[in-house]
Formats: structure tokens, C-alpha cells, sequence
């Protein structure tokens, strides 16, 4: 998801059948900044992760299907993680916990 096409896409249009619980999607940008998602045009709820420079989560917070209302980062954000609901749950994953971005991602 680095383009801003790609980017804004997302899991649109894709129904939760075709979408597997341990599936995700990664956002880089190419700077650091205050960052809004939204869930338009997805059919499921989604758990979104946003992450500083270094991976660190600055919020996790929830994207109810279909729904057009922004939902900021809360500080500067370079990546968005998306799983479907309960994914970041299941992993354990919380506020402060660091995720390791492969090279090929965190180049970009």
C-alpha cells in the first residue's frame, strides 16, 4: 500500500469472506504526520494500528463498516496496520508495543 491509490483502496470492496482473520494491510507514507482512516466501502469492522518512524503503536482504535467518519492517529503517524476485528486482540498487540517494518516497506 504505497501509492495513494493503493492506499485508499484498502479492503474496499472486499467482502469478510475474502478477507482471513490473520490477514493484513500495511500504509507507509513518506513522512510522519497526524493521519486519518476511515471504513467507507468496507463491509466489516477493522482494527487499525497506527505506528511512529520506529513502529512503536501511537493508537489502536476500531473501523466500523461502512462508516465515512474519520478516525485520527492522535500523533504523528508513518504507518497504519488493518486487520479485520479482534485481529490485534488475538495478537496480543497494545498501545506502546513496537512493530518490526520490513526494509522493503520502511524504505519507501
Amino acid at each position: 500500500m504505497d501509492t495513494p491509490g493503493k492506499r485508499a483502496e484498502g479492503f474496499m470492496y472486499l467482502s469478510s469472506a475474502e478477507v482471513r482473520a490473520t490477514d493484513a494491510m500495511i500504509f507507509a507514507f513518506p513522512d510522519s504526520a497526524i493521519r486519518s482512516f476511515w471504513n467507507q466501502n468496507v463491509y466489516f469492522d477493522l482494527d487499525i494500528a497506527f505506528l511512529d518512524e520506529s513502529g512503536k503503536v501511537v493508537r489502536l482504535a476500531i473501523l466500523r463498516a461502512l462508516d465515512p467518519t474519520p478516525v485520527p492517529s492522535g500523533g504523528p503517524a508513518k504507518f497504519a496496520l488493518e486487520m479485520k476485528r479482534g485481529g490485534f486482540k488475538r495478537l496480543g498487540l497494545l498501545p506502546g508495543a513496537r512493530i518490526l517494518i520490513p526494509a522493503d516497506v520502511r524504505g519507501r
